[in-house]
């Protein structure tokens, strides 16, 4: 399967930051409108930590399912 959506540090389309409730760093994806659009009904993520010698280590992954069209 492809990537539909890639959001990372690097490009802005991941921020961690400490909260009051989560001192230790809350993420945050960023995604627009429209790419929530491409979204299906259910799909697969993970989340990968990249360290400073590149070595990878996949910290999440899963399934998810989306309500679609749901507005607040």
């Amino acid at each position: 399967s492809s990537t539909l959506i890639e959001l990372s540090t690097e490009n802005g389309r991941i921020i961690i930051e400490p909260t009051a409730d989560m001192p230790l760093g809350a993420i945050q994806l960023v995604l627009s409108a429209e790419e929530t659009s491409y979204l299906t009904d259910e799909g697969v993520y993970d989340l990968e930590l990249i360290a400073p010698d590149l070595s990878v280590e996949r910290v999440m992954q899963g399934k998810f399912k989306l309500d679609l069209e749901v507005t607040r």
